[in-house]
């Protein structure tokens, strides 16, 4: 199932970067018709997208693609996503730039000779589009000498105080000893067990109860359930056109369908659902309904089209054993490193036919866990620096060590953001199949 799941994948983003292109073309409505709007000449000019952040760790923009924005006079202009360019309307007032594209909104702010527009298509990075032939750089981007030079003296000062803490200390070690325990106390303030937090904590994970050895749970831990593989909507009503053993002639027939306007054609894997029949491995449908009119309905407009054969017929239950799990940005897992286990909260977990599909029960959000009995698939593909031999508890230690040491390191934060194909039971991560990414 894992390549076709890929390859499913890759052309539900195609058309989706077609739909992204519009999307991202987006701006503040402008007012009615032969009212007048602002538009400032001196804003008129091409801007490229040239920086990049995402939960403030600089991103390549080469990895989102190619954007541009020109704005030119009377409120006119053109935006680019990889050379497919779609015309605009742009207004601005003092602070902001909007632009209008088939009725979509998107605002920018203005910063100099540049345009800086917040949450790109809802992934949480910031880019910033800077006008052709400008020296312009992102505020606090030359500041790291001058940082490195305060640090620096911050720690000789340091240093210094810490020497004169030590003489004065001399000869008081057991009150010194007195106030760690003291510390450690206070800041564990825990029922009298190492692995419980505190309810009053500056900030309160999302957990109920974790239990060490002393309650006889040794390396298991009860983290508050906020949904679980249950509650996932996994089978729908299909609108069968087409089965067969050939993948890439049924992928190439979803396309055709695509074309024509149908743009919720998928092929499955018949083995993934308790429903469909095993004569073959793969079957073509045209949509996911998730009630029996609707997919009538469906059937009703596919006939007329010519699939004469077409019929509607429920999945049954899936059966498969993996799920996505989705990052659009850097998250700290908590890391257990006397368990062996690494904990993400509150992540969006997603059954992998629905990927690109908002719908309800599509997504739900979970506490996943790693630990070392986790493992990557013998077939894993698309994981950032990993070695071989190396398990994935391992692999998102190193990489999240890397990330916080470095928050630059591209390689090392990309490789922790994505989407993830893995098998889970219950709360437990117990393969990881393969790594996706925006592209």
């Amino acid at each position: 199932m894992n390549n076709m799941i890929l390859k499913d994948l890759q052309r539900v983003r195609s058309h989706l970067t077609v739909i992204a292109a519009t999307v991202m073309l987006a701006c503040l409505m402008l007012t009615g018709c032969g009212e007048k709007v602002r538009a400032d000449d001196t804003l008129v000019g091409n801007y490229a997208a040239k920086y990049g952040e995402m939960s403030g760790i600089s991103v390549p923009m080469d990895d989102f693609g190619k954007f541009e924005i020109e704005l030119k006079e009377k409120g006119k202009g053109s935006m680019s996503v990889d050379n497919e360019s779609e015309s605009i309307k742009w207004q601005n007032d003092d602070n902001t730039v909007t632009i209008k594209v088939e009725g979509e909104e998107l605002t920018g702010r203005l910063d100099k000779e540049a345009i800086i527009i917040e949450d790109m298509l809802g992934m949480g990075v910031t880019m910033t589009f800077v006008k052709d032939g400008s020296t312009y750089e992102p505020a606090g981007k030359d500041d790291g000498e001058d940082k490195d030079t305060e640090e620096e003296g911050s720690e000789e000062a340091s240093a210094d105080d810490k020497s004169e803490d030590e003489s004065a200390g001399e000869g008081s070690g057991e009150d010194a000893d007195d106030d760690k325990a003291s510390d450690k106390d206070k800041a564990s303030d825990k029922d009298g067990s190492s692995g419980d937090y505190s309810a009053d904590s500056a900030e309160e994970p999302n957990v109920s109860d974790i239990d060490d050895a002393e309650d006889g749970m040794t390396g298991e831990k009860e983290y508050e359930e906020l949904g679980s593989l249950d509650d996932l909507v996994t089978s729908f009503y299909g609108v069968w056109v087409s089965a067969g053993n050939d993948y890439e002639a049924l992928y190439s027939e979803a396309d055709a369908l695509i074309a024509k306007g149908y743009k919720d054609c998928l092929v499955v894997a018949t083995s993934d659902f308790d429903g469909l029949g095993r004569n073959v491995s793969y079957a073509l449908s045209c949509g996911m309904f998730d009630n029996e009119k609707d997919a009538k309905d469906r059937l009703d407009e596919i006939k007329k089209a010519g699939y004469k054969d077409a019929y509607v017929k429920h999945t049954g239950s899936y059966v498969a054993d993996s799920f996505y799990y989705v990052v659009t940005s850097m998250i700290e897992p908590e890391i257990d490193e006397d368990n062996g286990e690494i904990w993400f909260k509150n992540v969006e977990v997603q059954f992998p036919y629905m990927t690109g599909y908002e719908t309800e029960g599509s997504t739900v959000k979970m506490t996943l866990y790693v630990d070392k009995d986790t493992v990557f698939d013998p077939g894993a593909q698309g994981f950032t620096n990993h070695k071989n031999g190396e398990k994935p508890y391992d692999w998102i230690v190193k990489n999240y060590e890397a990330a916080k040491k470095d928050p630059d390191d591209y390689e090392a934060t990309t490789a922790l953001m994505g989407v993830f194909e893995v098998s889970i039971n219950g709360n437990h991560i117990d393969r990881y199949i393969a790594s996706y990414w925006w592209d």
